[in-house]
């Protein structure tokens, strides 16, 4: 950009955000209300702060304190042409609000025209045209100095809406075909324009792309078509069509690269440079959880954090930016990859602690070490939480193969919580028979339909964990009976004390009900023989059994003879 074209060389191109203000500023003062005239005064108000600021004060302004070398001079004019150059954005700001203020006089002129039977009094036609006119005239001064002085996107937005002022002073002359191109023209270039915002990806550009987009869809179209519709005779078969690559701003995803499905929703990778990186770093590593050592699985925990803190990070930029078509889709988007590396860390830690349960013997910790694994998979079921989920489709989640892969490790792990806690009744806190077999019956119950789940969804480990419930279900069995066979003991045996230590066996005759069924180990108990046994027991040992050690025994365990008178007796 050179100084001939009406700014400095050093002069950073404006970007005005034309749609962002026109947005907010209609939205905040009366337009959704159809109150032009409250909208009226705000742009009059604008104004005068707008030429009242000090670096546009003497170009803007009528007073002769303002105007430079004219001091003194009560009656100074300042022209109100606008500036051949722009030095400031107030200059381009002042010629938006000027257009702003003619469009609402004429729309509350032609509300006026709507109420004819309340007013009794019909405002002229020639007056909106006049207000419209000069719209359309600062319009179009705005894209003149927009082209000198602006980035690439403010012009493109000033055309637009150089593009919808000449629109809506066709539609006000009945000139339908020459509005429907006018309104053509200005849909397919904001629309244009959020396409390619939407393929930058950066925060800003998606705020904007959601903004021109909103206009583009929600305003201008049904104009589009109405203007159509009016003119279908004056137009011809090409003008006719309605171009489906205007429909919407939104972009597809790319079916290149990396993509990662969760919870129904296909995110791409290939935006995500750092997240791809960390993704191939531990691709391997996912796949082989089961095997990792120590080491290993410290390592993959904290990549899968690194992952996590970097979509926060990206989350945090969309997060305050207002809601609309793709910052939504970016904020889904994030969500998503959150919930799915949310799901390989818990998945990951899963693994690790089902490996620690094998080498645990008590069964008090094994039974806490269940409620954490409990904890642990009923987490993996529930990403995305319901607050940062509500746009998902509930019945693509629950077609999800990592949601019935969650499903099926919360119902295994389940039956085998319920399994040790019956243990932990039976040995630990004195549970009666009837609580025992309780709890054994919903194990076997949980167990079964463990069995089910997992056969039912695609498992890397399925086999193991098949192998596991039918192992499981021997076990409940086994417990079943023993537990049976104890209820019937207490029950028949009456009021009779339960409290001796004996195994069921050596109280066969008794009428006590103890609750040993056998020794674990079986308890050595010494049985009576006659002396032929012994000599039996000799000839078979032959000569090769020393007596040395036998003679060591006999006089280590041989009571010592007393003394004394009747020392022979006892001999």
């Amino acid at each position: 950009m050179t100084a001939d074209d009406g700014v400095k060389e050093d002069t950073k191109p404006f970007s005005l955000r034309l749609f962002w203000f026109l947005d907010r500023a209609q939205s905040s003062h009366g337009i959704p209300h159809q109150d032009y005239a409250s909208y009226h005064r705000y742009c009059t108000a604008r104004l005068h702060r707008i030429r009242h600021a000090k670096p546009v004060r003497s170009m803007l302004t009528h007073n002769h304190k303002y105007v430079e070398g004219a001091s003194g001079r009560r009656h100074a004019y300042c022209h109100r042409d606008v500036p051949r150059t722009v030095d400031h954005e107030n200059v381009l700001w002042n010629v938006v609000c000027q257009a702003e203020r003619a469009w609402a006089t004429a729309c509350e002129l032609q509300q006026q025209q709507s109420l004819v039977s309340v007013t009794k009094k019909k405002s002229p036609h020639s007056n909106v045209m006049r207000r419209l006119n000069k719209a359309l005239h600062w319009a179009s001064q705005l894209s003149e100095l927009a082209g000198t002085c602006c980035d690439a996107n403010t012009v493109q937005e000033c055309l637009a809406y150089q593009a919808w002022m000449l629109a809506n002073k066709h539609l006000e002359q009945k000139r339908h075909a020459d509005a429907y191109r006018s309104f053509r023209a200005a849909m397919t270039t904001l629309i244009d324009l959020a396409q390619t915002a939407s393929t930058e990806g950066s925060p800003d550009g998606l705020a904007a792309a959601d903004v021109w987009t909103t206009k583009a869809e929600t305003y201008i179209r049904p104009l589009v078509r109405f203007c159509q519709y009016e003119a279908r005779d004056e137009l011809d078969s090409l003008e006719l069509e309605d171009s489906a690559s205007s429909t919407g701003a939104s972009t597809k995803a790319t079916t290149d690269g990396i993509n990662i499905a969760f919870r129904g929703k296909v995110v791409s990778l290939g935006s995500y440079k750092q997240l791809s990186v960390l993704y191939l770093k531990m691709e391997q590593e996912l796949a082989h959880a089961q095997e990792l050592d120590e080491t290993r699985f410290l390592q993959l925990l904290s990549d899968l954090d690194e992952a996590l803190h970097v979509i926060q990070s990206d989350y945090a930029h969309y997060e305050s930016l207002p809601a609309g078509p793709a910052i939504q889709a970016k904020r889904d988007e994030l969500l998503a990859l959150k919930g799915y590396f949310n799901y390989k860390k818990l998945s990951v830690m899963r693994s690790h602690q089902e490996q620690l349960i094998d080498k645990l013997k008590d069964d008090a910790e094994i039974v806490h070490v269940y409620d954490t694994l409990l904890r642990n998979v009923q987490a993996m079921a529930d990403l995305p939480s319901q607050q940062e989920g509500e746009g998902l489709n509930a019945l693509a989640v629950e077609e999800d193969p990592y949601w019935l892969e969650a499903q099926a490790h919360v119902v295994r792990i389940r039956a085998l919580r319920c399994f040790h806690v019956a243990r932990l009744f039976e040995f630990v806190l004195d549970g009666t028979p009837m609580q025992v077999l309780a709890l054994l019956k919903q194990a076997h119950k949980l167990a079964t339909r463990a069995e089910e789940e997992v056969a039912a969804c695609d498992l890397d480990d399925s086999d193991a964990h098949m192998q596991q419930m039918k192992g499981l279900q021997t076990k409940i069995k086994t417990m079943t009976c023993r537990m049976q066979a104890r209820r019937y003991v207490e029950l028949s045996s009456g009021s009779h004390s339960s409290s001796t230590n004996r195994p069921i066996w050596l109280r066969l005759n008794d009428l006590d009900a103890g609750m040993v069924m056998a020794d674990d180990p079986p308890m050595t108990i010494p049985i009576p023989c006659k002396p032929t046994f012994y000599d039996i027991a000799w000839q078979r040992i032959g000569g090769d059994f020393s007596m040395d050690a036998v003679d060591k025994v006999l006089a280590a365990n041989q009571s010592k003879k007393s003394g004394g008178i009747l020392g022979w007796f006892n001999s």
